[in-house]
């Protein structure tokens, strides 16, 4: 099974750029239809990103990441109708309800789920697997449970190998009302115009909030680093490392995507050297759960809990 890039888009032109380059594939992200990321393309742009992605056979998915109100599905029928006649790949969802409104309009999508919280075990992935063509794994499991779940799986793993990881977010616009109910001016808050939030204990424990109509969100401040591990990701067939744009410029993001196709296509590059050359690049980066040893499986659980008692 080929390993490849999963990579995000700044702008039209980088998309049909990273396309003709074939540096791997393509997530879009669909305006009012998906959270606001970094940029949330037009059904006239997709169209432009699908036909050049069909000429090159780049692969390309479609994030709808949204829980969807009934108004929302009017929309939603239509975009869908449009994706349907497009060279689409799969459409990556957090809402189920989407894959009965497909079912009911006749149409034909490989579905990947993108809940990636729940998706910590092979347990859960092997009971859903006739429904999903692929899943997100948790960002909050280590390289071993990772390694695990890849060995016994035969289905598509989606890792996150770069970027501003997820930590939070709400329905609920919780910025809007903290300045409403604290009497202060509303300001504009995106992803290109973000804030900082820093815990009340520890003040170096920083995180990125910004809003959108559709709600909060709240990411760290740290990109996740995971070149150290990009090999045995690859050895164990995970078929796609996702690299996250969020926060980044365009040049930035370029750099990174530049970097990561690099290191993928070439086993006997010096991870050492790779490491500079993304700390030159990318700032605030750690390597989050890959290398966390205070996750416990359940069975660990079980014998510490054991000898607790026994103590």
């Amino acid at each position: 099974m080929e390993t490849k890039l999963l990579i995000e888009i700044n702008n039209l032109e980088q998309g049909l750029k990273f396309i003709d380059e074939k540096l791997g594939a393509l997530i879009l992200n669909i305006k009012d239809l998906t959270y606001t990321k970094q940029f949330n393309c037009y059904t006239n742009e997709i169209s432009i990103l699908a036909e050049r992605a069909s000429e090159n056979d780049v692969e390309l998915y479609i994030n709808l990441d949204m829980l969807y109100h009934e108004e929302d599905l009017i929309g939603l029928k239509a975009i869908l109708k449009k994706l349907d006649k497009l060279a689409i790949t799969g459409l990556i969802i957090n809402d189920v309800g989407i894959i009965e409104l497909v079912e009911e309009l006749g149409l034909d999508f490989k579905f990947i789920n993108g809940t990636a919280i729940l998706n910590t075990n092979y347990a859960s992935i092997e009971y859903t697997s006739d429904i999903y063509d692929g899943y997100f794994l948790s960002n909050e499991i280590n390289i071993d449970e990772i390694l695990k779940i890849a060995k016994k799986s035969s289905t598509n793993l989606f890792v996150q190998v770069y970027g501003k990881q997820k930590i939070f977010n709400s329905k609920r616009l919780l910025l809007s009302s903290y300045f409403e109910y604290s009497k202060l001016e509303p300001i504009d808050v995106s992803p290109r115009n973000y804030l900082i939030v820093s815990d009340e204990v520890n003040k170096d424990n920083q995180s990125y909030i910004y809003e959108d109509q559709h709600g909060t969100y709240i990411y760290t401040k740290n990109n996740v680093n995971a070149l150290n591990y990009l090999h045995q990701l690859c050895r164990a067939n995970v078929k796609y490392l996702y690299l996250n744009n969020l926060f980044c410029t365009t040049k930035e993001y370029e750099e990174v995507v530049y970097l990561f196709k690099d290191v993928l296509d070439n086993e006997d590059y010096d991870i050492a050297s790779a490491q500079e050359k993304l700390i030159e690049i990318s700032t605030n980066l750690s390597e989050s759960f890959y290398d966390d040893k205070t996750v416990y499986t359940i069975e660990q659980a079980k014998l510490l809990e054991m000898d607790i008692k026994n103590d």
